[in-house]
């Protein structure tokens, strides 16, 4: 349950983070952030990182029925993920892969804009940090979440 409402929070905000128009005319133009002060808009921006890194952690979590100590794998492994990924956008190291990704790909419903998404980001140190905090957050909510183990003694 608490990876949908991350998912719900991140989309929300990705989508409050677009211009006017971009996000396909359904928001009016009061709600969006980049009308606010920059720095409500600089708080906002890694907002989306920060949730999607805390639903799929969780959604992973969930599916794969993890104890204390596995919440904690996956959510670095996630965190591993995720970072691999911003820091890619750093270093252009997309230039190497460009030549690499299938052009099939972009006939596809859903997945037709990933190679826009992949090769055409920027790398924010903002979205590093909220991939660490969103990481941290994700494994305390796994955890508290996940019963501990008992053992009891046999007489």
């Amino acid at each position: 349950m608490f990876s949908v409402v991350w998912l719900l929070i991140g989309i929300l905000a990705f989508a409050f983070n677009r211009a006017p128009g971009q996000v396909w005319r359904v928001l009016p133009e009061w709600v969006q952030v980049n009308l606010l002060s920059p720095l409500v808009q600089t708080l906002m921006a890694p907002l989306p990182v920060l949730a999607s890194t805390v639903a799929v952690s969780l959604f992973a979590v969930w599916a794969l029925g993890c104890s204390r100590e596995g919440a904690l794998a996956v959510c670095s492994a996630w965190f591993l993920v995720e970072s691999c990924f911003l820091l890619e956008l750093q270093w252009d190291v997309s230039t190497w892969f460009t030549p690499l990704y299938p052009g099939f790909l972009r006939h596809i419903w859903l997945v037709e804009s990933l190679e826009r998404l992949i090769f055409g980001g920027r790398f924010d140190r903002n979205d590093l940090v909220a991939a660490v905090f969103g990481t941290v957050l994700a494994y305390v909510i796994a955890r508290d979440s996940i019963p501990a183990r008992v053992f009891r003694e046999t007489s």
